[in-house]
């Protein structure tokens, strides 16, 4: 790949690479701190948690970890944390953690883990706040609801995307984060009933549904059923 766009004339600077995934994970959180001190920004002293061997909850968040400047730290789901995620808690002032997925997909003891770390930095009793559903539309639906709750996205557009792979997912929510909107997955036959109804909820401040993928991969019921549910 880097070749292939040095041949299209592109400079290419391979700088985010780790020796595995959680390490690669934590030198953009490493990056993205670093920018925003050498441009004068304040750092949101919040961190995102997701599972690093599973897809579906890392592009759920990841349009509201973008629109707040904030790291998607992955670990396993059980612990110890990874050496390079624990690093990357140890080195930035990380107060608030929110982790996505319930304690089936990130457990307990690395809950624990990480709020040790974030009482620390804060310097007062800081527990984690996990947001979770029965399954990944679930829990998309629940990342949604709180972004909105918190001011963190609006709802302009909603981009939607088959919570079964992560290449539409993945290119949709970068474009969603620069923004501000969220993603939610869905499965391909039918839109998944946790994510109707956060859009249902929500209906009068959605200004469009953007679908990525074709009909094969997010079927026109689901877009004929997210037409229906526009004001």
């Amino acid at each position: 790949m880097k070749a292939q766009l040095e041949a299209e004339g592109l400079t290419v600077n391979r700088q985010l690479q780790g020796s595995d995934r959680y390490a690669t994970a934590a030198k953009v959180a490493d990056a993205l701190y670093d920018a925003l001190i050498a441009d004068g920004r304040p750092f949101s002293n919040m961190a995102f948690v997701a599972r690093g061997d599973s897809f579906a909850d890392a592009l759920s968040v990841a349009p509201v970890a973008a629109a707040t400047y904030s790291p998607i730290i992955l670990v396993k789901t059980h612990a110890p944390l990874p050496a390079a995620s624990e690093d990357v808690f140890e080195r930035l002032p990380i107060w608030e953690a929110f982790i996505v997925g319930g304690t089936d997909v990130v457990d307990s003891d690395v809950e624990l883990a990480i709020e040790q770390w974030t009482t620390l930095h804060l310097g007062a009793n800081s527990p984690a706040t996990r947001i979770a559903g029965v399954d990944r539309y679930d829990t998309s639906a629940r990342v949604l609801g709180n972004a909105v709750a918190m001011n963190w996205l609006d709802l302009d557009t909603v981009g939607v995307a088959t919570g079964l792979n992560f290449p539409d997912a993945l290119g949709g929510g970068a474009a969603l984060g620069s923004y501000g909107s969220p993603l939610v997955l869905t499965r391909p036959d039918v839109l998944s009933p946790p994510v109707k109804a956060v859009l249902e909820d929500h209906a009068w401040e959605i200004g469009r549904a953007d679908v990525f993928g074709g009909s094969d991969v997010v079927s026109d019921g689901v877009r004929s059923t997210l037409s229906g549910l526009m004001p």
